[in-house]
């Protein structure tokens, strides 16, 4: 599976300790250690947190060809205070050199011309127009071209709105988002705040041409809506240390099983168990365990 994630490369500071992270490219991270050849769309800052960023990534073997150096912004930082429960609340800094990822039609022909498999992109990233108006017109390039793209809503305090959401909806066929988010999905699109999930993933669907729609609720398991019904799958109960990274890491693990040929319902039940494995780490990019490589290479 070839994968491309756009959006943004920052660091998660958790009681002063600094874990490289980022959804799309924790995405990206944990895609390679599924077997897929990722590669990353950002920009880092011309300071230490972006050398040593890039050299991080570089080292999992993520293809960096389209990560930009900034010269007048900063590398993302995201203050990350974790609740008892193991929930983050964010406080996300801008502006920063993500906000500001600017590709040129040779680099937008060039990713077409590359024909990747599944193509990656959230929200966050769309709070400034550069970088909104590089992924539109990315996504504009690569409809019809046969890469699926993929939507992790993502939402973060007030960094998107009503034409975000419809736009990135629109442009997608694989959508994953979590319990809370389908409640503000509901309110933003449907004027139906507390509509029911598998009312809402129907009425989505249809009305905006999505294949796939995952909803993930934690150690629940996950919603998966695929030719026209619902089902649940069962998560696993785990101690929590932080969920940050865990939803990015089911999101590989899902693209990566679905991609390579297995059902829904079977790429799910993968993408939970490895979700539920990080969620009882600390940071978003923890290493696997024995146990969890070898479930991967099943």
């Amino acid at each position: 599976m070839k994968l491309l994630s756009f959006g943004e490369v920052l660091w998660d500071i958790v009681d002063s300790q600094e874990y490289l992270g980022g959804a799309p490219f924790n995405l990206a991270a944990h895609a390679g250690r599924c077997g897929g050849d990722c590669a990353m769309i950002s920009r880092l800052g011309k300071d230490s947190r972006g050398q040593t960023a890039l050299a991080a990534a570089e080292k999992m073997q993520i293809d960096c060809r389209y990560v930009r150096i900034d010269e007048k912004h900063p590398t993302g930082t995201v203050d990350a205070v974790i609740s008892a429960t193991g929930q983050p609340d964010y406080i996300i800094h801008e502006p920063v050199a993500y906000d500001f990822i600017d590709l040129d039609d040779e680099t937008i022909r060039e990713i077409v011309q590359s024909r990747f498999d599944v193509f990656c992109f959230g929200t966050l990233a769309q709070r400034n127009e550069v970088s909104r108006d590089s992924l539109m017109r990315l996504l504009a390039g690569l409809s019809g071209s046969g890469t699926r793209i993929f939507c992790d809503v993502n939402l973060r305090q007030n960094y998107y709105n009503k034409d975000i959401l419809a736009a990135s909806l629109g442009a997608c066929d694989i959508l994953k988002l979590n319990d809370d988010e389908v409640g503000v999905l509901s309110q933003l699109l449907f004027d139906a705040p507390g509509m029911d999930m598998q009312d809402f993933c129907r009425k989505l669907a249809g009305q905006m041409d999505i294949k796939d729609i995952v909803v993930t609720m934690g150690e629940k398991g996950a919603m998966i809506f695929d030719g026209g019904r619902c089902q649940v799958i069962e998560g696993h109960k785990v101690e929590v240390a932080d969920t940050i990274g865990a939803g990015d890491a089911f999101s590989a693990v899902f693209l990566c099983k679905k991609l390579n040929g297995c059902t829904s319902r079977q790429a799910t039940a993968a993408a939970n168990r490895v979700g539920a494995f990080v969620a009882s780490k600390s940071g978003a990019i923890p290493e696997y365990d024995a146990k969890i490589m070898q479930f991967l290479s099943e």
